[in-house]
């Protein structure tokens, strides 16, 4: 539920600001094969109060714990495939979802991003 106490409207402008920065993202690196720490920070800085505001301050743990999961399997990834094939934006950005969209949300954004974003 989007109402925690702080009401629909400040947290609905929240996620969509978060959603907008993401188009934004996907844009920019499919088109420059860049994803800038400047817009990741935004996201960061508009979707931890979303997160904590849809959830509550419990998420957080979650979904820092589900950042640095995230991190370990990219780094082994990185390791296996080699870091040419999994950029450090990407590693950025895969990170960035699980702190602002929480473990479940994030799961499901890496899921849609293997079956629309690989060659």
């Amino acid at each position: 539920c989007l109402y925690v106490g702080f009401g629909l409207i400040p947290a609905a402008v929240l996620a969509a600001t978060v959603w907008t920065l993401g188009v934004i993202l996907i844009l920019i690196d499919l088109r420059m094969r860049l994803i800038p720490n400047e817009l990741l920070l935004a996201m960061l800085v508009v979707g931890i109060p979303m997160g904590v505001m849809v959830s509550g301050f419990g998420s957080l743990l979650t979904s820092f714990l589900t950042a640095v999961v995230v991190f370990v399997i990219c780094a082994v990834l990185g390791k296996l495939m080699g870091f040419a094939k999994i950029g450090a934006g990407d590693v950025k950005l895969a990170m960035v979802m699980a702190l602002t969209l929480g473990a479940t949300h994030a799961m499901v954004g890496y899921f849609g991003m293997a079956v629309f974003f690989t060659k």
